[in-house]
């Protein structure tokens, strides 16, 4: 009697609990059935041990930005209103750009620096994470050596046990042949 086997897509909904109830049996009787829900077991499990990808902001926080903005308008407006009852408008347009221009270079200075740690500390706990990964990865290749190695071990012995076993047959062969049964 042969046996139905589910779909892949009904063994993927019972490993995940939606399936029907009746494959829990199938599955324990069936090697092929059970080998393959092990196989995918095994890859979900491979899956949930990778590393989450790592978040990071690349600028400065909003709130820092939104302070920086705010004082440059608050010093605009003090030096404004500073020179507003000046009687010279070349000197309070020199002394406005100026002054400016001073507040921009320091902000733009301030800004350069915190975007600097910022991308440095990212790049660091990149390294790290790749660092993890590549141990981890290094890690299963090796484990996956030491089973290929046993296995071939494996492979050799048996080869071994079968080319003497053929060699015997073969002497038999070559002795009955050699001396032929008289009658």
């Amino acid at each position: 009697m042969t046996m139905k086997h589910p779909t892949p897509e009904e063994l993927v909904s019972w490993i995940y609990g939606e399936g029907p109830k009746q494959l829990s049996a199938h599955v324990k009787e069936c090697a092929e059935c059970r080998a393959q829900v092990e196989t995918w077991r095994g890859t979900m499990k491979t899956l949930d041990d990778l590393p989450a990808p790592v978040t990071r902001r690349r600028f400065a926080p909003a709130p820092v930005r939104w302070a920086a903005v705010a004082a440059l308008f608050l010093v605009l407006g003090i030096t404004m209103g500073r020179f507003a009852f000046s009687t010279s408008e070349a000197n309070l347009r020199a002394s406005v750009d100026s002054t400016v221009k001073e507040q921009v270079a320091g902000m733009r200075a301030e800004l350069s620096q915190d975007f600097d740690a910022t991308l440095q500390q990212a790049r660091a706990e990149d390294r790290a994470t790749y660092l993890l990964a590549l141990k981890d990865l290094n890690a299963r290749h090796e484990a996956e050596i030491g089973v290929l190695k046993k296995g071939l071990e494996t492979v050799v012995a048996l080869a071994d046990y079968e080319f003497e076993a053929t060699e015997q047959r073969l002497a038999q062969i070559a002795a009955a042949t050699a001396n032929p049964p008289q009658e």
